[in-house]
C-alpha cells in the first residue's frame, strides 16, 4: 500500500514543475509501451561557465505498477538502470564527460521480489503516477548552439530474473527510452 509520505512526495514534485515549467521552451519527450519520459531544461539561453538543471520525468501510463531503481533518473552507470545525456553539435557529440559507476550489488534470484517490493531501493510507479529527479549539468565551455538528448536505459537483469519477475506479476523497464533533443544556446558573458 502506498504510504502518505510518497503521495506527498509526488504531490511537492508535481507543484514544483510548475516554475520551471513556465521557464522551459520545449520538453524532450518519448512515448513508448505506456511509458512517457521527459527532460526539461531550466532554461535555453545560458552563458559561459553556468550550469544547467534538468528535470527527468517518468509517467506511467499503463495499468500495472511498474518498479524503477531510486537513482534510475540520474546519470550513474549501473546496472539498476540509469540515463545517460548526450550534448551534440551538429552531429558530433561534443560534451561526453559526466556520468560516473556505482556500485550496486547484484540480487540473488531468491530475493528478487523482496528486494524489488519490499526495501528502500526501489520504487513502485503506480498507474498515472509520475517519478522525477533533478541532476546540475556543466555545459560546454565554448559558444555556440547545441542539443541535448536523454535516455534510460533499463536494469539489466537476466533472461532468468525477468522470467521470475513476469511470473511475481512484476514489471520493470524493458528497453530504452530516448527523448526527443533540447536545443540551447551557450553564448559570452555580456
Amino acid at each position: 500500500m502506498r504510504t502518505l509520505a510518497k503521495q506527498l512526495t509526488i504531490l511537492l514534485f508535481l507543484i514544483s514543475l510548475g516554475p520551471l515549467s513556465r521557464a522551459r521552451n520545449e520538453v524532450g519527450e518519448d512515448h513508448k509501451n505506456n511509458v512517457l519520459f521527459t527532460v526539461v531544461l531550466d532554461r535555453k539561453n545560458y552563458y559561459l561557465g553556468e550550469t544547467a538543471t534538468l528535470r527527468f520525468t517518468l509517467m506511467n501510463r499503463g495499468s500495472t505498477p511498474i518498479y524503477l531503481a531510486h537513482g534510475s533518473l540520474e546519470s550513474c552507470g549501473r546496472w539498476t538502470g540509469y540515463t545517460q545525456v548526450r550534448i551534440l553539435a551538429g552531429t558530433a557529440e561534443v560534451h561526453p564527460k559526466g556520468g560516473c559507476h556505482a556500485a550496486v550489488m547484484p540480487i540473488e534470484d531468491s530475493h528478487l521480489k523482496d528486494v524489488l517490493t519490499n526495501s528502500n531501493s526501489w520504487v513502485a510507479l503506480f498507474p498515472g503516477e509520475i517519478y522525477g529527479e533533478e541532476q546540475l549539468l556543466d555545459l560546454p565551455l565554448k559558444v555556440g548552439e547545441y542539443r541535448l538528448a536523454a535516455e534510460i536505459q533499463p536494469p539489466r537483469f537476466s533472461e532468468a530474473q525477468l522470467k521470475i519477475l513476469r511470473t511475481e506479476g512484476i514489471h520493470v523497464l524493458r528497453q530504452p527510452h530516448m527523448t526527443s533533443s533540447l536545443n540551447f544556446k551557450v553564448q559570452a558573458r555580456p
